[in-house]
């Protein structure tokens, strides 16, 4: 955690757009306590990166949908920078879902959280940690989301997942996000990217006779 705080107030230092940290934890008061930290380090925003693998039979979904919205009150609650959510896709009633969390003071939610899966060594026989970098076709799910939750919210609406060329980012903007999130991208073409993306996106703006 010191680390982590140590390098969110090292990136403010370093850069001049806001600086968003990321939260996982487990249980309540830790998530409270380290957003109170984070936010003092600096933090312009937080996002909690809700991310759980249910194993008990006996919780239910909507035990688990509300303790999702109780982290979101108490966060909201302890500190004063705007709180986002990334969540997954997994929920049966998502629009319903979306909306307690806003009731609950969430200003924005990310989707979608993309999750790592273990992979099994056949020859050790051992599940080992895998990663595979995302697709643009990954984008489809987040672009149908995005324009169903649109005009049932007023927060913010992140898109993540997928996100490699222009048209993947210009696909959601017009869907109704109000801002892309590239990693798997930058990972394999590097920051720079983001300029290269930048350009096209104002060319394509302009060519199409957007302000």
């Amino acid at each position: 955690p010191d680390e982590y705080l140590k390098t969110v107030e090292i990136a403010k230092d370093c850069v001049d757009v806001p600086v968003i940290a990321s939260l996982n934890g487990t249980g309540l008061s830790g998530w409270v306590q380290f957003a109170e930290q984070i936010a003092n380090a600096g933090a312009d925003a937080i996002e909690l990166n809700i991310f759980r693998i249910v194993t008990d039979p006996d919780e239910t979904a909507a035990e688990v949908e509300q303790g999702f919205v109780d982290l979101m009150r108490s966060v909201c609650g302890a500190v004063s920078v705007p709180v986002a959510a990334k969540i997954g896709a997994q929920f049966s009633a998502l629009p319903h879902f979306a909306r307690r969390m806003e009731e609950a003071g969430a200003q924005g939610l990310v989707l979608f959280n993309r999750f790592l899966y273990p992979e099994m060594d056949l020859h050790d026989l051992e599940f080992t940690p895998h990663l595979r970098l995302s697709t643009s076709a990954e984008s489809l799910k987040t672009l149908r989301w995005i324009a169903i939750l649109r005009d049932q919210l007023q927060l913010s609406l992140g898109a993540t997942s997928g996100v490699h060329h222009v048209q993947d980012a210009i696909k959601l903007l017009l869907a109704g996000a109000d801002v892309v999130m590239l990693t798997s991208a930058l990972l394999k073409q590097g920051p720079e990217h983001i300029v290269t993306l930048s350009t096209e996106l104002q060319a394509w703006l302009e060519e199409h006779e957007y302000q």
